[in-house]
């Protein structure tokens, strides 16, 4: 069977940019017969045209810079990746102005069913292929937050146009003085319009997209929504590579852009452990990496916003409260907060953070987090409650 060119298209078009970054061409919703399109394509040999190939190169290439020694395997061997597109896809396929309400359900009705097919990874199983799963998805969707559309409206004297995500015809342009044409540009974060879809439907398909890849869903903090759930990733957080390598990209980041989302998921969890905790000793690991995070902070790096600016955290309640969980969890469960054999200069700058962090959160803030933390620990039953000086 030949291979079509409706395949490499969406390879080159679509595919390709979606991981390398690009223009993204997002055409008519592919649903389920495009998915069988695909796959026909790909059982007919379309991982030895050169567009395959560049995709598997473009792939290598990020997973290269995670630090992992994992293969891509050619598509034929992948059907999770082509699921992965054809949903990625039709979900931004949802924000096209030809799209209609009853078009939407049925296109959301497919996406969700196409992640829904692929394995859970938050609710498997920790097993040695995990960590190549979730880097081999985190390369497919780790630009879906930064996907942005360029909208257009014309205005002139008989009215105006809208154009989203396309240029608009040259004769709407002609004769600007005459017809009084004026052009207005702005750029949309695409995954903040799912969230102001109507019915809900937006969200629930970001959401279940964000399901297939928790790397993806971890570390974007800056985004819009929907709301990091962090006790969803005890088990990713449970492998030293992946951990690593969240804890590194995080440190790259701006720290104080996510830092209320994560204080935000933390205190949230603390606060009701029974209703959100899935396993009770998945919090020891959820506490473990978020001390993990601030002892690397104050290690390999200047913690932005304390010695510099300390009083940033008193001006908002998530700021204060990143800083003050560490702070109370390293002072009432040491055991939780990192390692005791840190070396004595080290262990000097650790000290000195944390009384800045002290500091700044204040002494009744501090108070009402070592209360959660007391119930929230005591419920876990993850570790006892110490008293340490520093």
């Amino acid at each position: 069977m030949p291979i079509d060119s409706f395949s490499i298209a969406f390879l080159q078009n679509f595919a390709l940019p979606l991981v390398r970054g690009g223009n993204l061409h997002v055409g008519a919703p592919l649903g389920r017969l495009g998915f069988q399109r695909l796959w026909q394509a790909v059982e007919a040999g379309l991982d030895q045209t050169s567009v395959a190939q560049e995709f598997s190169r473009v792939r290598s290439a990020f997973i290269k810079e995670m630090f992992m020694n994992i293969s891509v395997p050619n598509l034929s061997n992948d059907m999770p990746t082509i699921k992965l597109l054809v949903a990625t896809h039709d979900a931004l396929f949802l924000q096209h102005p030809a799209s209609s309400q009853g078009a939407q359900e049925k296109i959301s009705g497919h996406v969700i069913r196409l992640c829904q097919s692929m394995n859970s990874i938050h609710t498997s199983p920790w097993k040695p292929g995990l960590p190549a799963v979730l880097a081999l998805r985190h390369g497919i969707l780790h630009g879906i937050f930064s996907i942005t559309r360029h909208d257009i409206r014309i205005s002139y004297w008989a009215g105006k146009r809208d154009f989203q995500g396309h240029a608009p015809p040259k004769r709407l342009l002609a004769w600007r003085r005459l017809r009084r044409v004026v052009q207005e540009q702005w750029t949309v974060q695409v995954h903040s319009q799912f969230a102001d879809m109507k019915s809900g439907l937006g969200r629930l398909v970001l959401e279940n997209l964000l399901s297939t890849s928790p790397l993806t869903d971890f570390l974007c903090l800056e985004r819009r929504f929907p709301p990091l759930k962090i006790e969803k990733f005890a088990n990713i957080l449970n492998d030293q590579r992946i951990c690593n390598y969240v804890v590194n990209k995080f440190l790259e980041s701006d720290l104080l852009k996510i830092a209320p989302s994560l204080s935000e998921a933390y205190v949230r969890l603390l606060s009701n452990p029974e209703k959100y905790l899935l396993n009770r000793g998945d919090l020891k690991i959820i506490l473990n990496f978020f001390c993990h995070l601030h002892l690397c902070t104050c290690l390999f790096r200047s913690p932005q916003g304390m010695a510099s600016e300390p009083t940033i955290p008193r001006h908002d309640a998530s700021l204060r409260d990143f800083y003050g969980l560490y702070a109370t969890l390293a002072e009432g469960w040491p055991d939780l907060a990192g390692p005791r054999d840190v070396p004595p200069r080290l262990a000097a700058d650790v000290i000195s953070y944390l009384k800045e962090c002290r500091r700044v959160v204040g002494v009744d803030h501090l108070n009402e987090l070592a209360s959660i933390c007391t119930r929230a620990i005591d419920f876990a039953n993850v570790a006892p409650r110490q008293t340490t000086v520093g």
